[in-house]
């Protein structure tokens, strides 16, 4: 059915010129052994991340440690350079750490919440791998620059990855090498170029690769891979949180976001769906041309392939309250895409663990150095379930845990007693599923 639209608002005459930036893809990188009793249970949340994300949106490596054949010095190198001394760890483009199972990995849960804060969102960089030749190593691509912003001495990474090299293990980084750069002015590039040396115990068929741009801080600031995508591929970006809090009564325009057909032309349909929201609000959006439509009806629209198209959310507030709604894209090809958003007035407390994180820290242990017994600390910002603390020794391997659960709002203290046989020198432990927990050193004597 086709509908014709009259025009509800000019935003003031404002058009938006094409974005300066390109759709974040998420890269994974996981941290495993063999023998590893929690590794299954990152496998199948990162299965759960797999189901529920659009082609495109991420994709995983995977390191193994102490493994045989499955571990080499580059791979060993990544464990040093992130400092993870226990597995099962996943972390989410260079900065949000995840460690161990249980049942909010196996679900996909804890990973979704990591994941969150990085879907829909934007990079300055444009990847791309034009080549990849399993028989002869050989990759190629291009790194483009979308931003005005000046690149100096920053890393690129290419990996070589093998599916399925053995019985349940997947995604088995194989050989890993870098260089530096320098990038300056929107629409340059740099080259990707590099040859893997493939040894013939490896299937071809089932080698891929990838690339990522990596700051010192850890950040990954875009990747790519060789994986294939499908003919019809829509993506969203855009460089503000699609979670936001607004003033109470007040309309609220919102920056705007970006659609990139980075597949064949295609024709769509778009519209707002209302998961659930106060009664008296109005949600409607309009383009970059300064056309504004209501969202409850679906729009027709096309996108010639590498073409884009600006939105921004142009909602009426009533009672205050929380709005989740998502935008709707639809078309024969590509099926049904989704955007997610989340509007909450800043009179109304927040429901959404992403935005009241149950923080907590990890205070250092005393005595420190210490015999027969010392006190870890824990301080968290309010009452929650539980917290184990894992003790590692200095190759990495997790040797003991501390748990208590009931927490209250403040400063815990949780004992640990090490084994009698526990010989002395130095420990490292961390809070076991908090992303960005340090690594605290103890040190045990005789």
């Amino acid at each position: 059915m086709k509908y014709t639209f009259i025009i509800l608002i000019l935003i003031c005459g404002v058009l938006y010129a094409n974005p300066a930036y390109y759709p974040l893809t998420t890269m994974g990188e996981g941290f495993y052994s063999l023998g590893c009793v929690s590794c299954p249970d990152s496998y199948a949340g990162l299965d759960v991340i797999d189901q529920n994300t659009h082609p495109g949106e991420f994709f995983d490596l995977r390191y193994y440690i102490n493994s045989g054949d499955l571990t080499n010095p580059q791979v060993e190198n990544r464990f040093n350079y992130y400092e993870v001394f226990g597995t099962p760890s996943l972390i989410l483009n260079g900065k949000t750490r995840i460690d161990g199972g249980g049942t909010e990995i196996v679900d996909g849960s804890a990973y979704t919440i990591g994941l969150n804060s990085y879907r829909y969102g934007s990079s300055p960089l444009k990847m791309q791998i034009t080549n990849w030749q399993a028989s002869t190593g050989q990759l190629t691509g291009t790194i483009e620059l979308k931003a005005s912003m000046d690149l100096i001495n920053v890393s690129k990474f290419y990996v070589l990855i093998e599916n399925d090299p053995a019985t349940g293990v997947n995604h088995v980084v194989r050989d890993i090498a870098s260089e530096t750069f320098d990038l300056s002015g929107i629409g340059n590039t740099s080259p990707l170029n590099h040859t893997f040396t493939i040894q013939p115990t490896w299937n071809q068929a089932n080698l891929w690769v990838a690339a990522f741009v990596q700051l010192p801080d850890h950040s990954v600031l875009q990747a790519t891979s060789s994986l294939e995508l499908p003919t019809y591929h829509l993506r969203a970006a855009m460089d503000w949180d699609h979670y936001q809090v607004i003033p109470a009564g007040q309309s609220y325009t919102s920056s705007p976001f970006w659609l990139f057909n980075l597949g064949a032309s295609d024709n769509y349909e778009i519209q707002i769906m209302v998961d659930n929201a106060p009664a008296n609000w109005y949600f409607n959006y309009c383009d970059e041309d300064g056309y504004c439509y209501p969202g409850s009806f679906p729009v027709p629209f096309s996108l010639a392939g590498g073409e884009t198209k600006g939105l921004h959310l142009n909602i009426i507030v009533g009672d205050s309250g929380i709005a989740n709604f998502h935008f709707q894209i639809t078309s024969a090809g590509l099926g049904t895409y989704t955007i997610p958003f989340k509007l909450r007035t800043d009179d109304v407390a927040a429901d959404d663990p992403l935005l009241t994180p149950a923080t907590l820290s990890l205070g250092d242990n005393f005595p420190n150095p210490f015999r027969g017994k010392t006190t870890l600390t824990v301080n968290s910002q309010k009452a929650q379930g539980s917290v184990t603390i894992d003790i590692f020794n200095i190759k990495g391997q997790r040797i003991d845990s501390v748990n208590r659960t009931n927490l209250t709002a403040g400063r815990t203290d949780l004992d640990w007693t090490p084994a009698s046989d526990l010989p002395s020198g130095v420990y490292f432990y961390k809070l076991r599923d908090v992303s960005d927990s340090p690594i605290k050193r103890l040190l045990l004597v005789d």
